[in-house]
């Protein structure tokens, strides 16, 4: 049974979380760091005005989605982005507040670590900054987008995607983690279920029929 897309998919602030995803993907993706080889902002409008149906509507900016977090290996991404137990706003963060979801090249056993405690070690505060100038360089204005943070308690904050932007911004800040920095807030209260994409469930019923 193909199953269908639910209401609060279409919402225009789960949407914006979804472009920068998306816009972040597909730069990594393109030798001249153009994401828009796709008009993400037309998919972004049909799924949330969804006139026919937001399973007919949303499906190609949800598959594109999905399908980019699969390649990347970070399809725990869609646990937070697509659980209706999950409200989205913009806002900031302090950077010390934050938890980090990769390794340190170099210096293993720090990942999901907060920033506050990371930056303790001198030898690892100067590597991030180093880190942080060169994804800057590599990525120009892209660096300067929002991140997507979940909220957990005592006011910290979980990076789902954007630690190199965190790395850019504490680098840029001459390594002062009491700056904030913009990002995509979701606060989740109850059970995370993946919402699966609709071009997977079409090609597993394919699959069967064949």
């Amino acid at each position: 049974m193909i199953a269908k897309y639910p209401e609060h998919l279409a919402q225009g602030s789960r949407l914006k979380v979804i472009k920068t995803y998306i816009i972040h993907e597909l730069a990594s993706l393109t030798i001249d760091k153009n994401p828009y080889l796709i008009n993400i902002d037309d998919l972004l409008q049909r799924c949330q005005k969804h006139e026919k149906s937001v399973e007919e509507d949303c499906a190609e900016i949800y598959d594109l989605f999905y399908g980019l977090s699969l390649m990347f290996k970070r399809k725990f991404i869609a646990k937070e982005i697509t659980a209706e137990s999950c409200t989205w706003k913009e806002g900031n963060v302090k950077l010390k507040d934050l938890i980090v979801s990769t390794e340190i090249k170099g210096y293993p056993g720090y990942k999901y670590k907060i920033i506050e405690e990371i930056v303790k070690n001198e030898e690892i505060k100067r590597k991030i900054c180093e880190d942080g100038k060169n994804y800057g360089n590599r990525k120009d204005k892209l660096a300067d987008d929002p991140i997507i943070v979940v909220k957990l308690e005592g006011n910290k904050y979980r990076i789902l995607d954007g630690n190199g932007r965190v790395f850019y911004n504490i680098s840029k800040e001459n390594c002062d983690i009491n700056k904030e920095i913009k990002a995509h807030i979701g606060e989740c209260n109850g059970i995370r279920n993946i919402c699966f994409p609709f071009g997977i469930c079409h090609f597993i019923e394919e699959m069967r029929i064949k």
